[in-house]
């Protein structure tokens, strides 16, 4: 199931009017029926989706098989060969803290590489 599928199922569950969704993620309602349709989502998004309906979206992919890609963006194709890419898969466990954890580690990590 795609992100935006769970997230248009949870608000149907919970009987909040696609307006009343939109205005409380500061979205218009064209782009939350484009929302409904993605598979890939910000994680901030999705947090502040969560918080306004009450559901912890992150328990939801860390079932899913392959949930870093609903996540992550794919890498960027690089011209140059020498370019270092890495994939780093990541397990959540749906709380901001070890979120911004990991970003932290990951952001240090990256500095020492550049």
């Amino acid at each position: 199931m795609k992100i935006g599928e769970r997230i248009k199922e949870v608000c149907d569950a919970r009987g909040m009017s696609y307006a009343e969704f939109a205005r409380r993620i500061d979205m218009t309602p064209q782009n939350v029926n484009s929302l409904f349709k993605r598979d890939r989502m910000d994680s901030r998004l999705l947090e502040t989706i969560g918080k306004v309906l009450e559901h912890n979206f992150f328990n939801d992919l860390a079932n899913q098989k392959h949930s870093s890609q609903v996540l992550n963006e794919p890498a960027p194709k690089y011209e140059n060969t020498d370019t270092l890419i890495t994939q780093v898969l990541v397990t959540l466990d749906g709380t901001t803290d070890t979120l911004n954890a990991v970003i932290s580690r990951l952001s240090k990590v990256n500095a020492a590489l550049v």
